[in-house]
C-alpha cells in the first residue's frame, strides 16, 4: 500500500467539524480520494487526463472560502503524502475577497454568517467540509445573479514551489 500519514483529531477539531476519529481511519487515501475526484471533473469536461484544466466549454476554476482551503490545506496534505499538486488546483477564487467587494462591507462572522445575510438559509452543520462547499457554492451562485462578474482567478500557486501569489485584495 502507499504510505500515508498518521492523522490524529484534536478535540477541537472534532468538536469543530463533528467527525469522529472512527470517520478518519475508515476514510479512503488520499490517492484515492483525489484519483476519483479528478475522474469525476475529467467526466464533467473540466479536466484534463494530466490532471490540468480542460477549458474548452469555458474558462473556470474553484471558489474557496479564504485561500486556507487550496493555499494551506491541500498544499500542505499533498506535500506529506509526496504528491504533486495537479494543474486545476493551481488558482481559485477566494469567494470572501471577492464578497467584501461586491457588497461593499467585510464578511462578518464566517461563512454562515454571510450567506445568512443575503437571507439564505445556511444548510447543514458549519466547518463539516461538504456542507461548506455546498453553502460556498449557493453563495457564488447568488453573487453571479446579484450582477457580479467572475473575471479571473484572486490567488494562484505556483506549482514547483507550493506558494501562493495574487492579489489578497481581489482588485478585480
Amino acid at each position: 500500500g502507499s504510505w500515508a500519514p498518521s492523522t490524529v483529531l484534536s478535540a477541537f477539531s472534532r468538536e469543530l467539524c463533528g467527525i469522529s476519529q472512527a470517520q478518519v481511519d475508515a476514510a479512503p487515501d488520499l490517492r484515492q480520494v483525489l484519483r476519483s475526484f479528478l475522474a469525476w471533473l475529467q467526466a464533467q469536461g473540466l479536466a484534463a487526463p494530466d490532471g490540468g484544466k480542460d477549458e474548452s466549454s469555458g474558462r473556470w476554476c474553484f471558489a474557496t472560502w479564504t485561500d486556507a482551503d487550496i493555499g494551506n490545506t491541500l498544499v500542505a496534505q499533498l506535500e506529506a503524502y509526496n504528491i504533486d499538486l495537479p494543474r486545476c488546483f493551481t488558482d481559485w477564487v477566494d469567494l470572501k475577497q471577492l464578497y467584501r467587494r461586491h457588497y461593499k462591507h467585510g464578511p462578518q462572522g464566517g461563512l454562515q454568517k454571510c450567506v445568512e445575510y443575503l437571507g439564505l438559509k445556511f444548510e447543514g452543520r458549519a466547518h463539516n467540509g461538504l456542507v461548506d462547499a455546498r453553502n460556498t457554492a449557493r453563495l457564488a451562485a447568488h453573487m453571479a445573479r446579484d450582477g457580479f462578474v467572475f473575471r479571473r482567478p484572486t490567488r494562484s500557486i505556483d506549482p514547483r514551489s507550493g506558494r501562493m501569489f495574487g492579489d489578497r485584495r481581489a482588485r478585480l
